[in-house]
């Protein structure tokens, strides 16, 4: 039979383990993506040289939105650490 604390402790772990698995997705696949985007509409900001007004704003416009995407993981992630670290340090 399971005690009180095993199941609070086992949901503690599956919790921190869902979001250790999110932050990695984010860090190995999500953010190399859009740095790739960014990457390519920089690209053809750059060296096209037929893009209209409208299409240039655009471009800058998703450039601006892939960096903020990009801060909001990477502060996700240090917000989720740095406010569980004594919670995690101490289970463990």
């Amino acid at each position: 039979m399971h005690s009180r604390k095993n199941i609070r402790e086992k949901t503690l772990d599956n919790c921190h383990e869902e979001f250790m698995k999110k932050i990695k997705y984010n860090d190995n696949v999500r953010i190399p993506e859009l740095l790739n985007k960014k990457k390519d509409l920089k690209d053809k900001y750059n060296n096209n040289k037929t893009l209209s007004l409208d299409e240039k704003l655009q471009i800058r416009d998703e450039i601006s939105d892939i960096k903020k995407e990009i801060s909001q993981l990477k502060r996700d992630k240090d917000d989720y650490l740095l406010n569980n670290l004594k919670f995690v340090h101490s289970y463990f």
